[in-house]
């Protein structure tokens, strides 16, 4: 028995080391290999461990409207594959698509470890800010970290606009409810912190998706502060929009 608990804390540990290479820039590694690829191969590795070979199974009545939706949008974009001229193309999109649900299942499965779950979204945004400021100052170290879409970077950065695929923007209402609770005061000035260097980047992206992300971030962290049940639901939905 113990020797299975040992082997699932393993596992989630595969599904921390995939959650963070997710939230980095899709770098390029190992011979050509995307980082996104990586962790996206790790994802499906412990999706499998998880419910086949585990034979776990999770089934939450309270989260009946969050499953509800999306799966809703899951069939929906499953569906279009019939407008689809492209079949090639439409299921390199549809693979990403299935990695979001995937991903979503499994933290709903780890919900009762969110603290942990949080610490890893979070950290990322410390070495994306790292990046961003590096990029800036020596635009040309782009051709060690890309290869796939190594000329939409340098495009951009010729326009003056910041290419990140990381949207850090969208974790901002989650720093906000570690904000709101008093038991994590010694968080709040760092956090803080990080919420206007997000918003500072997000500005000089020149991207205006960027910053429309940023303001409704705000927004949605209000709603979090005042109404928090129905905050969660309108998060979890367009996480995985």
């Amino acid at each position: 028995m113990n020797n299975i608990s040992f082997q699932k804390n393993k596992i989630f540990i595969f599904f921390l080391i995939s959650l963070f290479l997710f939230r980095m820039p899709n770098f390029q590694i190992f011979g050509g290999l995307m980082l996104h690829s990586v962790a996206a191969l790790i994802c499906i590795f412990v999706f499998i461990v998880i419910f086949f070979v585990f034979n776990n199974t999770y089934n939450n009545k309270k989260k009946h409207v969050e499953h509800t939706l999306i799966l809703l949008l899951f069939l929906v974009q499953s569906i279009s594959v019939t407008q689809s001229t492209n079949i090639i193309a439409f299921l390199l999109v549809y693979k990403n698509i299935l990695i979001s649900l995937i991903f979503y299942f499994l933290c709903c499965f780890y919900s009762n470890k969110n603290i942990k779950i949080f610490y890893v979204l979070i950290l990322p945004i410390l070495l994306n800010i790292a990046y961003q400021f590096v990029l800036i100052i020596f635009p040309y170290l782009a051709v060690n970290f890309y290869q796939n879409n190594l000329d939409s970077v340098l495009a951009n950065l010729n326009r003056g606009r910041l290419y990140m695929q990381s949207y850090d923007e969208i974790y901002i209402p989650f720093l906000f409810l570690f904000i709101s609770k008093k038991k994590y005061k010694r968080y709040h000035l760092p956090f803080f912190i990080l919420i206007i260097l997000i918003g500072t980047f997000s500005y000089i992206s020149n991207f205006r998706s960027r910053v429309l992300m940023y303001l409704l971030s705000l927004l949605l962290s209000i709603i979090l502060i005042y109404k928090q049940s129905f905050y969660k639901k309108i998060v979890i939905f367009l996480l995985f929009v």
